[in-house]
């Protein structure tokens, strides 16, 4: 697999990788609107990774999806950490302004790509977001798995906070901004939505409901 992966010329590289991080299936116009390439250009590219049999195309066109699991894999994993990051970020804002598809299902692909790209308020309230979608369609099931992870992004949050808190405490900066005359920043905020915050217990038993 890396050997066929190794021919494929570098300018239509990203394309792959844009490819691999939107995910198995994905359509045309949203690998257009979160690569920013010149529809032209992208066309073609999108073309010679068919004629690798790397892509194909379905029936009714415009529509794509990998050869097979593997390439997607492979070429995923060769994305470098910091990069891949910045690919998702770019997917999840394509798919905000790209407004397709049922609202549940939008909400779950937001919160996976703004999760991955560690944009962790918005993977937070898209989270929320899919759990109260599939709460009003009786996916009970469903709605517990996306507010679990919704309460344990939550914990991460304020696990990371109160370490960098901790860290400036004991730093010389934060001594100096103690000082008499000098007023000490807010805490920041994670906005999730006008809602009452998740707690565990609470998100559970309504989904449960």
């Amino acid at each position: 697999m890396r050997a066929r992966l190794a021919y494929v010329p570098q300018e239509i590289r990203p394309t792959l990788e844009f490819a691999a991080v939107l995910g198995r299936r994905f359509d045309f116009d949203t690998l257009l609107e979160a690569t920013h390439e010149p529809e032209e250009r992208l066309l073609e590219a999108v073309e010679m990774l068919v004629k690798r049999h790397l892509l194909r195309e379905e029936g009714e066109g415009g529509v794509y999806d990998f050869s097979h699991d593997k390439v997607r894999e492979v070429v995923y994993r060769d994305i470098g950490g910091a990069r891949r990051r910045l690919l998702h970020r770019s997917v999840a804002e394509a798919l905000e302004r790209h407004v397709e598809g049922e609202a549940h299902e939008r909400d779950a692909r937001l919160a996976e790509h703004y999760e991955r790209a560690h944009v962790w308020s918005k993977a937070l309230r898209h989270l929320v977001l899919a759990g109260e979608r599939s709460q009003t369609l009786f996916a009970m099931r469903d709605a517990l798995h996306w507010f679990d992870r919704a309460v344990a992004l939550s914990e991460r949050m304020r696990k990371r906070w109160t370490s960098v808190r901790g860290s400036l405490s004991t730093s010389g900066a934060a001594q100096r901004a103690r000082r008499p005359g000098r007023r000490r920043a807010p805490s920041p905020t994670f906005a999730v939505s006008s809602r009452p915050p998740v707690r565990a217990g609470s998100a559970r038993r309504r989904a449960m409901r």
